[in-house]
């Protein structure tokens, strides 16, 4: 990622961050996030379509926003299309310091000595207080569910 200052937000182009947005009041870091699970799998978005299978990545994660009205949220979000995953020491607890999202393009050589027509695509970066570690490149994400919680792994979805 090259922490250009004309990004775009996440909210712009992430589906359903409104779940996050309306409960914050902003797209949160995810400072002192857990992310509690991580599962691959080959499958489609809904409604189904002969041939859509692609990689899936689904990551639910526990937020301790401090802010007292969302102290612990648990929050599920789909990356469909990954095309590029690197993670390293998952472990019994993943704190991150931050989880950055980011709105990218990239073009081939189209073999003609020209480029492709340029196509979007999304970057997550994770950064770890401890535990969980890595990189994605997808081309979607959607926010499932956002859920305020009174205890670990209760909630009422949002």
């Amino acid at each position: 990622m090259d922490g250009s200052d004309d990004r775009q937000e996440p909210e712009s182009f992430i589906k359903n961050s409104q779940l996050l947005t309306e409960l914050f009041g902003y797209w949160p870091d995810f400072h002192d996030a857990e992310i509690l699970t991580l599962t691959l799998s080959v499958g489609c978005a809904q409604p189904w379509i002969p041939g859509c299978e692609s990689p899936i990545m689904d990551m639910r994660v526990r937020l301790c926003d401090w802010n007292g009205k969302t102290a612990n949220t648990l929050i599920e979000m789909q990356f469909t299309r990954v095309q590029k995953i690197e993670l390293s020491n998952f472990s019994y607890q993943n704190s991150e310091s931050e989880v950055v999202f980011e709105l990218q393009s990239r073009q081939f050589p189209d073999g003609r000595g020209g480029l492709s027509v340029p196509f979007d695509f999304i970057c997550m970066e994770i950064f770890a207080n401890c535990g969980v570690a890595g990189s994605l490149e997808c081309e979607a994400v959607e926010v499932i569910s956002a859920s305020i919680c009174s205890g670990v792994g209760s909630g009422n979805s949002t």
